[in-house]
């Protein structure tokens, strides 16, 4: 890739992480606490869409800014150049891969809402479900 390549994606790829990671926190609520399983369920049931295209952002855009990177390769002299871009490469590769719990509980917190709406109702069997739903998430968050 040619430098003004390498320095398009390393701009780029951060930024539209950066609007992807912004938007995620705006759906779930910028003041809710992290072990506040209910809000969080809630919101993410209410905001799944939002939830789901900011997950896509954020992982589009660390991959560009990773080809960057490693666009960068062999620019710096020694060895720590590699060491550095290999701990950012996996780091970012256990992002990307931690997104999927945050789109599991987009769609947990689908079901939670329903079922907290059937609880409201009287409904036992929909109060148990989301009580196991709610636990579920909490390992999720966790």
């Amino acid at each position: 890739m040619s430098s003004k390549g390498t320095g398009y994606s390393l701009a780029l790829g951060i930024v539209v992480a950066f609007i992807g990671y912004i938007l995620w926190q705006i759906t779930i609520g910028l003041d809710t606490k992290s072990d506040d399983i209910t809000t969080i369920l809630t919101n993410s049931g209410d905001g799944s869409a939002m939830i789901q295209a900011s997950s896509i952002l954020i992982c589009v855009g660390l991959v560009v800014h990773l080809t960057g990177l490693i666009s960068t390769r062999g620019t710096g002299a020694g060895s720590m150049e590699s060491i550095g871009i290999l701990s950012i490469a996996a780091a970012i590769a256990l992002w990307v891969a931690n997104i999927g719990l945050g789109i599991s509980l987009a769609e947990m917190g689908e079901k939670f809402t329903a079922a907290m709406a059937g609880a409201a109702a009287g409904n036992a069997e929909a109060a148990a479900t989301a009580s196991t739903i709610g636990t579920a998430g909490g390992f999720a968050q966790a």
